[in-house]
C-alpha cells in the first residue's frame, strides 16, 4: 500500500514538473523552434513573404516566414510555403466551390472559394514548435495568454480583432492544448 502511494506521489510530481515548464514569466521558456516552425513579427525584420501585408491590428500567424492571414487570398501563401503538404478538398457547405485543407508539419490551413478565388478561412497550430507573434505556443498557460493578449472579458480565451479571431483551447489545468485563427463570420 505504501509503495503504491509513493509511486502515485512520484507520478503527480512528475506531471506537475512537466506542466510547469511553460509557466515561467520570462521568454526563456519557449521551446526551440524547429525547421518549418519559425515565427517572425514585422518588428523583427519586416514583412514576411506570402499572403500580402499583415495589418498591425489583425491577428495573423507567420509560418516558414510566410504571413498567414485569415480572410487573405490563399494562393500566394500556399505557393510560398512549398508543396510539402497533404491535401484534401470537399464541396463547400457555406460557399460555392470547394473547401480545401492543406496540412503541413506544424499547421493546418483551411480555405474556401469565393468568386473563383481561394481565401484562408482558418489556421490551426498542431504542435509546440510554432508560436504566435505574441509568443504563445501549445503548452503555455492561460495566464501567459492573458499576459500576452489581455483579458478576454469572458471565461474563454477568444480574441477578436476586425475580421479575425484567435482562439486558445486549454485543458482543465489551464494549459494551452490548441490554437486556431479564424475568419469571423457575420
Amino acid at each position: 500500500m505504501k509503495r503504491s502511494k509513493i509511486v502515485g506521489i512520484t507520478l503527480i510530481c512528475a506531471l506537475v514538473l512537466t506542466f510547469t515548464g511553460c509557466s515561467g514569466s520570462d521568454g526563456d521558456t519557449a521551446p526551440e523552434v524547429l525547421s518549418g516552425g519559425e515565427t517572425k513579427t514585422a518588428a523583427e525584420g519586416g514583412q514576411a513573404e506570402g499572403a500580402g501585408e499583415a495589418s498591425a491590428s489583425t491577428y495573423h500567424l507567420v509560418y516558414r516566414n510566410v504571413d498567414l492571414i485569415p480572410g487573405a487570398e490563399a494562393d500566394p501563401a500556399i505557393t510560398s510555403l512549398g508543396d510539402d503538404y497533404s491535401y484534401f478538398e470537399s464541396p463547400s457547405c457555406a460557399y460555392q466551390g470547394m473547401d480545401k485543407v492543406y496540412t503541413y508539419d506544424s499547421v493546418i490551413i483551411r480555405t474556401y472559394t469565393l468568386d473563383e478565388t481561394d481565401y484562408i478561412n482558418s489556421i490551426e497550430i498542431k504542435d509546440d514548435t510554432v508560436e504566435t507573434p505574441e509568443g504563445i505556443y501549445i503548452g503555455c498557460t492561460s495566464n501567459q495568454v492573458t499576459a500576452a493578449y489581455g483579458d478576454p472579458g469572458s471565461d474563454s480565451l477568444i480574441y477578436v480583432d476586425g475580421d479575425v479571431q484567435v482562439s486558445f483551447i486549454t485543458d482543465q489545468a489551464g494549459t494551452v492544448t490548441g490554437i486556431s485563427y479564424d475568419v469571423v463570420s457575420e
